[in-house]
């Protein structure tokens, strides 16, 4: 605006969104319009942040996201490995607006759907768009949004009264809200324990094939396996997929094939590094005090059963690693503080 010769008060707003998905990384701060990413922000660098970034333009390094592979730092949201090859969909206004504001929703684009449907269109065309687009559910079934509609339309005809859809809108079955998930081989985990209830057992491949599966992914969360056994665990969906003689079998491995074809590094990551990048297999989490926030209280290294802090009272204490990692593979509790 400046260059153009333009004369305008522009004012930094500061605004809250819902979650970004990167949960563990959390509290998040995104600069637009750069797109600068800052995680784990603390109130006590707000300071910081308006005087280096806001106004001098300086990015400050120590917020930055750090690959856990080489500790090398990323600037932008765009770039870091967890959203590089998302491609959201219905959450693409996630970070952007702020939900609980009707009007920032609107000013996006929000609701012109709602709009069009209720002032131009009839009850019959709406349903013919639902048919026409594909829409589906987002659970394990998939199932038909316009046929739900069809139904529903049929039944006004029918009976000569207004007829309700209800809507679950529960967050726990598998398949919704895929754009929250973390650590990717806990993800299919989750899918899988919860498809091994819900198989009837009548077809071996579903039968047999996801235990299996499921215990691949088991030995992957413990940092176990290899590269290859990647490749088997394909090879197995896919005959799964194959065999299973219902929707359910057929469809059960997604969540897994899905994750290793998008975020493959991060099975990589836990079988042949043994480390899960988005911290939450607990069997390949270390703990290590942060000198930043350790007060010197003592209180941890009193309460460690292992012995596994040190320090100077009112100076920050340490952890030591070997005992800590001795104590975790023999089944021993281990305390420590970040």
């Amino acid at each position: 605006m400046a260059h153009a010769g333009i004369q305008a008060l522009i004012r930094p707003g500061i605004k809250s969104t819902g979650c970004q998905g990167f949960c563990s990384r959390g509290p998040l701060v995104l600069i637009r319009p750069q797109g600068l990413f800052y995680q784990r922000v603390k109130p006590k660098d707000a300071k910081e942040i308006i005087e280096r970034t806001v106004i001098g333009g300086e990015p400050v390094e120590r917020l930055l996201y750090k690959l856990p592979e080489t500790g090398e730092p990323v600037f932008l949201e765009k770039e870091i490995p967890f959203y590089k090859l998302q491609k959201r969909v219905v959450l693409h206004n996630i970070g952007k607006i702020d939900p609980s504001d009707i009007n920032d929703t609107i000013a996006a684009g929000g609701y012109q759907a709602l709009a069009k449907a209720l002032t131009t269109m009839t009850p019959e065309q709406v349903v013919a768009e639902i048919e026409q687009s594909g829409l589906r559910g987002r659970g394990g079934a998939g199932f038909p949004a316009g046929r739900k509609w069809r139904g529903a339309l049929k039944a006004v005809e029918k009976k000569g009264r207004p007829i309700y859809v209800v809507v679950n809108g529960d967050e726990g079955d598998p398949g919704a809200f895929m754009d929250n998930a973390d650590c990717v081989v806990d993800v299919g985990r989750y899918f899988l324990r919860f498809l091994e209830e819900e198989s009837c057992g009548k077809c071996f491949p579903c039968r047999l094939g996801l235990t299996r599966m499921r215990e691949i992914l088991d030995r992957f969360s413990r940092g176990e396996g290899s590269e290859k056994e990647i490749e088997d665990l394909m090879s197995l969906a896919q005959a799964v997929q194959d065999g299973s003689l219902c929707a359910l079998g057929s469809s059960a491995p997604n969540p897994v094939l899905t994750t290793i074809r998008y975020f493959k590094d991060e099975y990589i990551a836990h079988v042949r590094d043994g480390k899960c990048p988005a911290g939450v297999c607990k069997e390949l989490i270390t703990y290590a005090i942060d000198p930043e926030a350790c007060t010197g209280c003592t209180s941890c290294a009193r309460q460690c059963p292992n012995h596994c802090i040190s320090g100077e009272k009112k100076e920050a204490h340490v952890t030591d690693t070997v005992r800590a990692s001795g104590a975790a593979s023999a089944g021993k509790p281990v305390n420590s503080a970040q």
